[in-house]
């Protein structure tokens, strides 16, 4: 099983062998829960929000994140990438489990996902505790509210909105008539609720 989401950098660059650059854990690595023996760590550098994973002091998985500045103070997933002598383990969902139990953020999807991106957002939404949600933006005059909707954020020429999503076969749906997960316009947040 291959975790990485998204596709903005070369295809077939990420995920391979020298995706991750080598580099000595940080201080401040934290055990990864779980009783796995790897490590993370947490740090910032610029604007991106870098999850690592660490495997004694050697990085074995990355997820980088960007704000979104929107007024839910979302991160978008920019990259995801394990080495590939370490997939399989689970580690693509314990750095998205990190940001979102740990760090307590709201992970925004891209209107687009690989194969390997929709399937992880299926495991997110199996998670007790994280709530998973369709989010998309229509013009102030054209929205008609339905059951399962939250407005996120609106001026006078756009609303932003939350819809119930379900699990398909091979990705989330929108449960929303009318309203698509991956329809250029549409995207979805992850939460953690603690619930």
């Amino acid at each position: 099983m291959r975790f990485f989401e998204i596709a903005r950098i070369p295809q077939g660059d990420f995920g391979d062998k020298d995706t991750l650059l080598p580099m000595s854990a940080p201080r401040n690595t934290k055990p990864l829960p779980g009783g796995s023996g790897y490590s993370y760590a947490i740090q910032n550098s610029g604007n991106l929000k870098e999850i690592m994973i660490f495997d004694q002091s050697k990085l074995i998985a990355e997820l980088d994140l960007k704000p979104t500045n929107n007024p839910i103070n979302s991160y978008s997933v920019e990259t995801v990438a394990t080495d590939p002598d370490y997939r399989g383990k689970g580690l693509g969902l314990a750095l998205y489990g990190i940001a979102l139990s740990v760090l307590k953020l709201t992970l925004q999807a891209g209107d687009r996902q690989t194969a390997a991106g929709q399937q992880m957002w299926l495991k997110l939404n199996n998670i007790p505790g994280v709530e998973v949600k369709g989010i998309t933006s229509v013009p102030t005059r054209e929205y008609r509210e339905k059951p399962g909707d939250e407005i996120l954020w609106n001026t006078p020429r756009k609303t932003v909105y939350s819809f119930p999503v379900e699990a398909g076969s091979r990705s989330m749906r929108s449960a929303r008539r009318g309203t698509g997960v991956y329809s250029g316009q549409g995207s979805m947040i992850a939460k953690w609720t603690g619930q």
